[in-house]
């Protein structure tokens, strides 16, 4: 991961950068945001489920009408890529909370945090969107472009982060037994 998160970091040093000023305001405001973005998660993901919920209810419901009037139904509620949009959002929603706190300290393992949820949703957009039943070209460009300004706006403010201890991506050290 070390390596993947340097070549995005060697490819965002050429695009031009962020005035100094907004990107030390951005780093300050950072841990609010993802605070703000984790709990914002949190409210839809509970929202979605409950409609899912009451959606699937409805179609159970029709089904067993259509067949009691002697209709075939090729319906069965929700399917596997909502479901799997589901946890994957539990599992944003985690790593942008578990984020929080290092960030506030401005540790540079609450950066990795923001950058591994960043990845998920890369790796979420890519499977959804070509293999969901329908490839929708568009949305997945779409996706990966609000992707690739969330990393930019990420690497801009990874120096205030570098400083601050421990990273995910650092290579541990064996403890010397004597």
């Amino acid at each position: 991961m070390n390596g993947l998160e340097t070549g995005l970091d060697n490819l965002f040093k050429k695009f031009p950068p962020l005035p100094a000023g907004f990107r030390k305001g951005l780093a300050t405001a950072l841990p609010w945001l993802a605070l703000a973005g984790g709990i914002l998660t949190l409210f839809s993901l509970f929202a979605i489920y409950q409609a899912v919920i009451f959606v699937n209810s409805w179609v159970g419901f029709a089904d067993s009408f259509y067949t009691s009037m002697g209709y075939s139904t090729a319906t069965s509620g929700a399917g596997l890529f909502l479901w799997l949009s589901l946890g994957i959002l539990v599992i944003q929603a985690m790593l942008i909370l578990v984020a929080f706190p290092y960030l506030r300290k401005s540790k540079k393992i609450g950066w990795d945090l923001l950058f591994w949820s960043a990845l998920v949703n890369v790796i979420y957009n890519v499977v959804y969107d070509l293999f969901s039943g329908y490839v929708n070209i568009g949305q997945l460009l779409f996706s990966l472009l609000g992707v690739i300004i969330a990393l930019y706006f990420l690497f801009q403010v990874r120096p205030n982060f570098m400083g601050g201890g421990a990273s995910l991506a650092a290579p541990v050290k064996p403890v010397d037994k004597k």
